[in-house]
C-alpha cells in the first residue's frame, strides 16, 4: 500500500483513504424481525465499538501509516459503546457492512467538511475552465 500511495503522490495525486464503516453482526431484515420496532431491541443486537475497532485494526493501521490522508467515520456512526443499525428509528444500513440512504445521509456532512479541509477549504468546481 505504501508503494502505491508514493507512486501516486509523485504524480501529484491526492491519495485519501475513507476506513471502513462498522460490519454489523446481522443483516437489518433480520433484525427488523427479531426487534418489532423496539429501538434498544436493534440496540443489542448492535456491533459494539470495541469488537468493531478490534476487527478494523490492522487494516487501519495499515491505511494510517501509508502516508497518506484518511477520514474515519466512526464517531459518527458509533457512540462510546456501540455501533447502532439505527438512527432515530432509522435503519443506517442497507445490510451488515453496507449504508443505507439513511446511513449515507448521516456521514455526508461530516465527509463533506473533511474533504473541504483537506483540499484547504477549496470549493469543489466540476467545470473545465
Amino acid at each position: 500500500m505504501q508503494n502505491t500511495v508514493a507512486r501516486y503522490n509523485r504524480i501529484g495525486v491526492n491519495v485519501i483513504f475513507i476506513e471502513d464503516n462498522p460490519q454489523q453482526k446481522f443483516e437489518p431484515k433480520d433484525v427488523l424481525r427479531r426487534g418489532n420496532g423496539n429501538d434498544s431491541i436493534y440496540f443489542s443486537l448492535s456491533v459494539s465499538r470495541k469488537e468493531h475497532e478490534a476487527n478494523q485494526k490492522i487494516a487501519n493501521e495499515a491505511i494510517r501509516n501509508a502516508n497518506a490522508k484518511f477520514i474515519n467515520f466512526d464517531d459518527v456512526l458509533c457512540n462510546k459503546d456501540v455501533c447502532p443499525l439505527v438512527n432515530n428509528s432509522r435503519f443506517i444500513y442497507s445490510d451488515d457492512d453496507h449504508l443505507s440512504v439513511n446511513g449515507a445521509l448521516k456521514i455526508y456532512p461530516v465527509l463533506v467538511e473533511a474533504l473541504l479541509d483537506m483540499e484547504g477549504r477549496k470549493i469543489m468546481s466540476t467545470s473545465k475552465d
